[in-house]
């Protein structure tokens, strides 16, 4: 009997993580970019902060804050992240950085044409603070 070929879908699911240390105003405007970029896609999407600020934060779904005291290193941060994401697919952002319109539904598509099990990242173009551009892989 021949094994029948799953169809993989358009929308994948993600958690998207933001790393932050007493940067207010950046993280406002990171976690702003996001929600705008979530609302313009299909699927599920969750944003974690990872804050190790003076100050915590009360945010509203799909905001969740995870409150780590004192100063970690980045690396740190973003597997406290991975460890309480819900979805398959990651997305690692720092407080300075802005999502790319499309950026979510462009990622979901490259999944959706790779091998899923294969795929480990991506090459983008990140807006860092005042609108810089400058290429990630």
């Amino acid at each position: 009997m021949a094994k029948e070929i799953e169809k993989i879908p358009e929308n994948r699911n993600f958690s998207i993580i933001i790393i932050t240390h007493n940067r207010e105003k950046l993280l406002m405007e990171s976690i702003q970019s996001v929600l705008e970029e979530i609302n313009r896609y299909d699927g599920t999407c969750e944003i974690l902060v990872i804050n190790s600020s003076e100050k915590t934060y009360k945010f509203k779904k799909p905001i969740k804050e995870i409150y780590t005291p004192g100063v970690l290193p980045a690396s740190s941060k973003r597997n406290i992240g991975l460890k309480a994401a819900k979805n398959q697919w990651l997305l690692f952002m720092d407080d300075d950085c802005k999502i790319n319109q499309n950026a979510l539904k462009t990622t979901a598509a490259y999944i959706s044409k790779k091998d899923s099990e294969q795929t480990a990242g991506f090459y983008c173009i990140t807006r860092f603070g005042e609108g810089v551009r400058f290429p990630l892989r």
